[in-house]
């Protein structure tokens, strides 16, 4: 087999069009309800560092920002141990509904099992939704997207 030597001038361009072309078709992952794509800035934070005991390959180091019925988290997760499991980032908190306060849990992220990489979540509250008691916590689910494991809320 011969392989010939093809110029830089030549190759960057070409990995420049394929980056362009895997970009556009990838898709983009749509924000869960009651969240919307971006950061906001409110007066009030905390980082969160989950503890890592290598038992569970799921670690987020997030930063949880919040105000008067609105917050957001913005940060990172990984999936560090390959056991078929994939990470998950879930926030708990009460949206209000009507004049009644409805606890819910939702997905902000999700990494596939042992990607290495792991992922960026930058979400905040829609700005029509109230809510209160904003905490997250790290989760590892099955291919059924049913907990495994979940770590403590902060």
């Amino acid at each position: 087999m011969q392989f010939a030597k093809v110029p830089t001038r030549v190759l960057v361009p070409l990995a420049g069009a394929a980056l362009a072309t895997v970009t556009a078709v990838a898709p983009a992952s749509a924000a869960p309800e009651h969240w919307v794509a971006g950061e906001a800035q409110y007066a009030n934070s905390r980082n969160v560092l989950t503890p890592h005991d290598g038992t569970q390959g799921s670690r987020i180091l997030v930063r949880v920002d919040w105000e008067a019925d609105k917050g957001g988290v913005y940060g990172n997760m990984w999936d560090l141990k390959k056991d078929g499991n994939d990470a998950r980032l879930e926030a708990g908190y009460s949206w209000l509904s009507g004049g009644t306060w409805k606890p819910v849990t939702r997905t902000l992220n999700t990494v596939a099992d042992s990607s290495d990489s792991g992922v960026h979540t930058s979400l905040h509250t829609d700005p029509h939704v109230k809510i209160k008691d904003l905490k997250v916590r790290t989760c590892t689910v099955n291919s059924a997207g049913a907990h495994v494991w979940c770590g403590a809320w902060y």
